[in-house]
């Protein structure tokens, strides 16, 4: 009856290296998670404001609808009274059906929207149990480019990973420079033989224990592939990581630069288009009630009303989603509404 017992003893700080590694990864994978959710708050926010900027777009259109429908109700009285001609009032009717189609479209467009955002919400019901409210007028911040800069290269979650893989890689190296070592390996053994009795090869009782050292015969550690690879893994990351470091530098400029322009262009709205519009065509309704100006000169100022309406709220979306690309290539938050 035998027994044996084998031991390998690792050399090098083998055990050590791996849970160096095995930390490290542990890290990139986080900081990989906090980017995903990062990115996804992100993206839902700008869902969010596209539920608001159709249900918007969809009052503007309901009210174009409703201001030339009462213009078309009036021209076929005053074509009864012999005021205008039959022309004239179907071209105001038929205004009127062509806005009818385009609110038709802008329901479609806002039950879209919600069933897209219903997908980041996690509900798997139909879009008119939840509604979404929200000014898109509140996105308004001031920021400095340098600042902003300097932000973006202590918070981006991307270049975090980046500094993360070159650690994964250090560590790796750490590693393969371990299993260079060589690994002793450790015998105990315990060997029992009963009496034997045969007179040609008669043997006593005995118990003997051994043990031993194994130590493995390594010619060569010049060409080992995995310290190679590891090393040459390791630039690769160098290399990334200052690639993400400038294009998080034109990130931040180039989304600098679009949200500024936007506030420009609604600051521009705000002050000037919207009440011009608005001005001009009360003004061609009411000469036109009083027979000064022609239903031409109206539908031309009404759609020039509802162009500027479109156009406004479209700037004022960009203006917001501007902002949250802004805030999301920094690696910022403080969006809440």
């Amino acid at each position: 009856m035998s027994a044996e017992v084998g031991w390998v003893l690792e050399l090098g700080g083998k055990r050590k290296a791996r849970i160096n590694l095995a930390k490290s990864e542990f890290e990139l994978t986080k900081l990989i998670l906090l980017d995903y959710f990062k990115n996804l708050k992100a993206d839902a926010t700008l869902g969010f404001l596209q539920t608001i900027y159709q249900k918007e777009m969809l009052n503007v259109k309901e009210n174009s609808y409703n201001m030339m429908n009462q213009l078309a109700n009036s021209d076929e009285i005053r074509f009864k009274l012999g005021e205008i001609s039959e022309t004239d009032a179907r071209q105001s009717r038929l205004e009127t059906q062509s806005l009818k189609n385009e609110i038709i479209q802008a329901e479609t467009d806002f039950a879209t929207s919600k069933i897209r955002l219903s997908t980041f919400m996690g509900i798997d019901q139909y879009a008119d149990l939840f509604s979404t409210v929200g000014d898109l007028k509140t996105f308004q911040r001031d920021f400095d480019l340098i600042n902003l800069t300097e932000m973006a290269l202590s918070n981006r979650t991307d270049l975090l990973v980046a500094l993360q893989s070159k650690d994964v890689s250090q560590r790796m190296i750490e590693l393969a420079k371990a299993n260079r070592a060589i690994d002793l390996g450790l015998i105990l053994g315990l060997e029992h033989s009963t009496a034997v009795r045969n007179l040609e090869a008669e043997t006593p009782q005995f118990t003997q224990i051994k043990g031993g050292i194994s130590i493995p015969l390594k010619f060569s550690n010049k060409y080992n592939n995995e310290l190679k690879v590891a090393k040459m893994q390791f630039k690769q990351e160098e290399l990334n990581y200052k690639q993400t470091e400038l294009e998080i530098k034109s990130q931040v400029k180039e989304a600098y630069e679009l949200y500024e322009g936007y506030k420009k262009q609604l600051k521009q709205f705000d002050i000037e288009i919207l009440k011009n519009a608005n001005l001009i065509l009360e003004a061609k309704k009411y000469s036109y009630k009083r027979g000064n100006s022609s239903l031409l000169e109206v539908l031309d100022a009404q759609r020039t009303y509802n162009e500027t309406q479109n156009q406004y709220l479209e700037t004022l979306y960009n203006c917001a989603s501007g902002l949250i690309d802004l805030e999301r290539v920094v690696g910022i938050w403080d969006i809440d509404f």
